[in-house]
């Protein structure tokens, strides 16, 4: 099964993103800031990361540009409310 890791403090769209991708048949991660993703990574590589721009703890381009640089068979897709 395809997964998808959704990086995004806003809870509302985390929740909207997982309901929509969970009924299209991904399994989703979820983390609220940009440090709990990258521990996430750490023990699980989704094949998708969409990522918010704007997010606590680390922002969104750090967040790209580290798994760039450690994961980079991971595709990403960057939003901005």
């Amino acid at each position: 099964m395809k997964s998808i890791l959704i990086i995004d403090d806003d809870a509302k769209m985390r929740d909207a993103l997982k309901q929509y991708f969970d009924e299209s048949g991904y399994r989703v991660i979820e983390a609220s800031n940009g440090k709990v993703a990258l521990a996430l990574l750490q023990n699980d590589r989704p094949d998708l990361v969409i990522t918010d721009i704007f997010i606590a703890e680390m922002d969104g381009v750090e967040v790209i540009m580290n798994i760039r640089e450690k994961y980079p068979e991971i595709r990403i897709i960057a939003m901005s409310g």
